[in-house]
């Protein structure tokens, strides 16, 4: 350690890390003029006992250490390692979160990642996820990969382009008049594979998909006959021809309606 005197009491230390020591001391004139008579005639001492010798009662301040002057606040100065700056980029923090894919496993057993933030439009995907929140394999065995998938291509377009809520009794049947063109067309089914959307929606408990579905179906039979009805729904009339005729008395205002 190198030590320079400073002409107003002051000791300048460097050390062996180059840092910086400014120590104030309180010297006599008398002490002071002893100390550079004598440095001529004897080798340079250890700090700490030079320090001692000439009336500093106190320890030598270590690193970090304020020291208060006569005028104002000495402080130890150092070269720390320069700070990052503000806009600096700290790791990480930039960088987006990672987003959560669900395998989402078909009644055959095929997995379908999709993004956890599109599954979860599916209220029992939801609540699948919320009580397990480490689950990532979601099994969905009501329902087969060729209708999963078409129930996640919807899913897909719905999040960014969401449907207003169908306006019912329906106005026309024609549902391109009712939703937006993409979702008229993807309803546009044959009657079987319809169903099993429907189906699916319903135990996805996809709301937007489930009145979707059901308004397609809605405008399929607006207007039919229940004989027509059964046949397109393979419904067997099992009804005697005595009960109907009740049944047809006992509503007849839906049929004035």
């Amino acid at each position: 350690m190198e030590i320079f005197w400073n002409l107003r009491n002051f000791i300048v230390l460097l050390d062996s890390s180059d840092n910086l020591i400014i120590i104030r001391l309180t010297i006599s004139s008398q002490s002071t003029t002893m100390m550079s008579e004598e440095n001529k005639q004897r080798a340079p001492m250890d700090v700490d006992e030079e320090v001692k010798e000439f009336g500093n009662p106190n320890p030598i301040p270590q690193y970090g250490d304020n020291i208060m002057g006569l005028d104002d606040e000495v402080k130890v100065f150092d070269h720390p390692e320069p700070k990052p700056k503000i806009v600096d980029a700290v790791m990480g923090l930039d960088e987006p979160a990672a987003e959560v894919i669900l395998n989402l496993i078909s009644k055959d057993k095929d997995s379908f990642p999709l993004a956890k933030k599109i599954a979860v439009q599916s209220t029992l995907i939801k609540t699948m996820v919320e009580g397990d929140p480490e689950a990532v394999d979601i099994p969905l065995p009501a329902v087969n990969s060729n209708i999963l998938s078409r129930v996640i291509e919807f899913m897909k377009y719905h999040i960014d382009h969401p449907m207003k809520e169908i306006e019912k009794p329906l106005k026309t049947n024609d549902l391109k008049e009712i939703v937006p063109e993409y979702y008229a067309n993807y309803v546009d089914l044959d009657q079987e594979l319809l169903f099993e959307v429907l189906l699916a929606a319903n135990y996805l408990d996809l709301k937007s998909l489930l009145d979707l579905s059901c308004s397609k179906v809605a405008t399929m039979i607006k207007g039919m006959t229940p004989e027509a009805l059964r046949k397109i729904f393979n419904i067997v009339n099992d009804f005697t021809p005595e009960e109907e005729e009740q049944i047809r008395a006992e509503n007849k205002w839906a049929e004035e309606n």
